[in-house]
C-alpha cells in the first residue's frame, strides 16, 4: 500500500516535473518567438526609413538632371547663335577685304600672309588706288 502510494507519489512528481519542463519550453519559445517578432520589425522599419531616404535623394537627382539637361539646352542654344554670328561676321569681313584680283591689279608683285587664329580675324587690310596714288593699310582693330 505505502509502496503503492510512493509510486504514485513519485509518478505525480514525475509528471508535474514535465508539466514545469513544458511550460519553461513553451514560455521560452514564445520568448524566441516575441524577440524574433521585435528584430523583424526593426528591419522592417530601417527598410522603410532607407527606401524612404533613397527616395528622396533619386527625387533630387532627377531635379538636378533635369536641371543640367535644361541648361546644355541652352548652352547649345547660345553655342549655336555665337557660332553663327562668327559665320556672319566671317561673311562680312570677307566682303571688306580686297579680293585677289584688286591686289594683283594694284601690286604687281606682292603676297598676303593671313591666317585668322579663329573663325574671324581682329586684323585686317585694305588697299584702294586713286589716280596715281595707292592707299595701303594694315591694321590690328583688337588692340594688341
Amino acid at each position: 500500500d505505502k509502496a503503492q502510494q510512493n509510486e504514485i507519489i513519485a509518478s505525480q512528481r514525475a509528471e508535474t516535473a514535465e508539466d514545469k519542463l513544458s511550460i519553461k519550453k513553451s514560455e521560452y519559445a514564445n520568448r524566441i518567438f516575441t524577440y524574433s517578432l521585435i528584430v523583424a520589425l526593426l528591419i522592417l522599419l530601417l527598410i522603410i526609413y532607407f527606401f524612404s531616404k533613397s527616395r528622396k535623394l533619386n527625387q533630387i537627382i532627377s531635379s538636378q538632371k533635369n536641371e543640367v539637361v535644361n541648361k546644355n539646352i541652352l548652352l547649345s542654344e547660345a553655342i549655336k547663335d555665337i557660332d553663327d554670328s562668327l559665320k556672319y561676321s566671317l561673311r562680312i569681313q570677307s566682303a571688306l577685304l580686297p579680293s585677289e584680283g584688286l591686289m594683283k591689279q594694284t601690286f604687281k608683285n606682292h603676297f598676303v600672309y593671313y591666317k585668322p587664329k579663329d573663325v574671324v580675324s581682329g586684323d585686317f587690310y585694305w588697299t584702294h588706288q586713286k589716280d596715281n596714288s595707292i592707299y595701303f593699310c594694315v591694321a590690328d582693330c583688337t588692340g594688341h
